[in-house]
C-alpha cells in the first residue's frame, strides 16, 4: 500500500528533488515549505512519514517533532540536518525522531531510510497482533475499547478484574455501544477452556425460547424428531451470553434462575436435572429496575444477575472519543479495501464530532465503511459522508463539556502520578 510522506523543508530545488524522486517510488507526498505550512498540512490529515528540516524560516523544526508526539505519535520522522549540528540531531531524537539524513545525501540514501522505517513498522505491528491473539487480547483492540484514558482504561480495568471468576456479569448500554465486544473480552481473558456461546433472547420466539436454551428430549413436541442439546450444555466449560436479557419471557425467568442457582437445567420433556459447568454474561439495552418495579422483569432474577454489572456509556456522553474511533475504522477499512485513504480532513471531523450518533459506536463504524468506500481521494472529507451527519442538530456545547471533563481528569492523573509535585506535573504536561 502506497504510504503518505510530508517533506518540510525551505529549500524549494532540495524539497523538489525528493517530493519528486519519492512519487516516482509510489509514494503520495506533501510539501511545505515553513512550520506553518507544515502545521496546516497535519491538521488536515495524518502521514506515514515525515521529512523535516530541523531549519526553517519561520522557526525550529525541533517544535514540529513535539507536534507529531503529542497529535500523531504513529508518524515516523526523519530530520535534515547540517554536519556540524549534532547537538540538534540529539534533541531530535529526545523528541521522536526515527532517523536522520545530513546534507548533503543522495536520494537513494533517502528512500532507502523510508523503505526501513516502513518494513521496521510493519514488523512492529505484526509482532504486536501476533502477540494480542496469542494472549487472546485482540478483542481488546476493537471498537468499544478505543477511546480516551478514562473510558478505555474503566472498561479494561472492569475487564481484567471479573474475568478470572465465574460471577455472573450484566452489561448495560444502549444498541451498538459493544455490549457483546465487552462480553467476548471477559470470556477470552477468563480460565474457561470452552466455547462462547451468544443467544439473542429478543430474536427467538417465546415458544421455542425453552428448547433453545435447555435442549429438548425427543417427541418432547410434536417437531422434536431429534434431541437437542441446547445453549446451556452447548456452553459447557465456556460462557453463554445472553444479549438483550430484558426481552426474556417473564414465564421463562424463573427457569434461567433455577438454572443460575442450581447449575442444573431440565431439557424440555424430561424430569431429569443436567448439570452444566457454565458461566452466564447477561446484556440489556433496557433499564431492569424499571421492569422490576412494573413488574415485567423477576426482582430475584434482577439481583442474580447484577452481581456484577458493567456500564457502556453511549457515544453522545463521549464525543472525545469520536476522533480516536473514527481513525481507529478508517484505518482497518483502508487496510480491508486496499484503498490509500491517510487521514479525515478538518471539516468533516468536526461533522462526525458534532453528530449525535443514536445508533453509537456500531453507526460511526459503518459510516466510515461507507466512506471509505465511496473516497475517491486519499483523505475523507465532507462530500464522503452521509448528508444526515451534518444537517441534524450538532453538540458543540456537550463536546466542550466533555473536552473540559477530560482535561481535568487528566491534570488530576498527572498530578496524582507524580505525588502533586506541581513543578513535576507542570514539566510533564509542557506547562511553563
Amino acid at each position: 500500500m502506497m504510504a503518505s510522506v510530508l517533506i518540510v523543508e525551505d529549500d524549494t530545488m532540495l524539497c523538489e528533488n525528493m517530493a519528486r524522486h519519492l512519487r516516482d517510488k509510489g509514494y503520495h507526498v506533501d510539501t511545505a515549505g515553513t512550520l506553518n505550512q507544515a502545521r496546516a498540512f497535519l491538521k488536515e490529515k495524518d502521514y506515514d512519514i515525515a521529512v523535516i528540516d530541523l531549519r526553517l524560516p519561520d522557526g525550529d523544526g525541533l517544535e514540529l517533532l513535539d507536534h507529531l508526539q503529542q497529535s500523531a505519535p504513529d508518524t515516523i520522522a526523519f530530520c535534515i540536518t547540517a554536519f556540524s549540528d549534532t547537538d540538534s540531531v540529539l534533541r531530535a531524537f529526545r523528541k521522536g525522531a526515527h532517523d536522520y539524513l545530513i546534507k548533503p545525501f543522495t536520494l537513494e540514501e533517502l528512500t532507502r531510510k523510508i523503505s526501513q522505517a516502513l518494513r521496521f513498522r510493519r514488523l512492529e505491528r505484526e509482532n504486536i497482533r501476533l502477540r494480542q491473539v496469542i494472549q487472546q487480547d485482540h478483542v481488546l483492540e476493537t471498537g468499544a475499547f478505543v477511546g480516551t484514558q478514562a473510558t478505555v482504561s474503566r472498561l479494561r480495568r472492569l475487564v481484567r478484574q471479573v474475568a478470572p471468576y465465574d460471577s455472573t456479569v450484566l452489561i448495560t448500554g444502549e444498541s451498538g455501544t459493544g455490549k457483546e465486544l465487552v462480553a467476548k473480552a471477559i470470556h477470552f481473558h477468563s480460565k474457561r477452556k470452552g466455547p462462547l456461546v451468544p443467544i439473542n433472547l429478543s430474536a427467538i420466539p417465546e415458544g421455542l425460547a425453552e428448547s433453545v436454551l435447555f435442549g429438548h428430549r425427543r417427541g418432547a413436541f410434536t417437531d422434536a424428531r431429534e434431541e437437542r442439546m441446547g445453549a446451556f450444555r452447548t456452553a459447557e466449560k465456556g460462557t453463554l451470553f445472553l444479549d438483550e436479557v430484558g426481552d426474556m419471557p417473564l414465564s421463562l425467568q424463573p427457569k434461567i434462575l433455577r438454572a443460575l442457582e442450581s447449575r442444573e437445567i431440565y431439557p424440555v420433556g424430561s424430569d431429569t436435572p443436567i448439570p452444566v459447568d457454565v458461566r452466564v454474561i447477561a446484556a440489556t439495552h433496557r433499564n431492569l429496575q424499571e421492569m422490576v418495579s412494573a413488574g415485567s422483569f423477576r426482582e430475584d432474577l434482577y439481583h442474580r444477575l447484577t452481581a456484577f454489572e458493567i456500564a457502556i456509556p453511549p457515544l453522545r456522553e463521549r464525543p472525545e472519543d469520536i476522533p480516536l474511533l473514527a481513525r481507529h475504522f478508517l484505518e482497518y477499512f483502508r487496510d480491508k479495501f486496499g484503498k490509500p485513504i491517510y487521514g479525515i480532513d478538518r471539516r468533516a471531523m468536526q461533522c462526525l464530532t458534532r453528530y449525535r450518533w443514536p445508533g453509537n459506536v456500531r453507526e460511526l463504524s459503518n459510516v466510515i465503511e461507507r466512506s471509505v468506500l465511496l473516497c475517491e481521494r486519499d483523505y475523507l472529507s465532507l462530500q464522503d459522508l452521509p448528508e444526515k451527519l451534518c444537517t441534524q442538530r450538532t453538540m458543540p456545547d456537550r463536546l466542550q463539556d466533555a473536552l473540559t471533563r477530560f482535561a481535568h481528569q487528566h491534570i488530576l492523573s498527572v498530578l496524582e502520578a507524580v505525588d502533586y509535585d506541581k513543578r513535576e506535573a507542570a514539566k510533564r504536561l509542557g506547562i511553563s
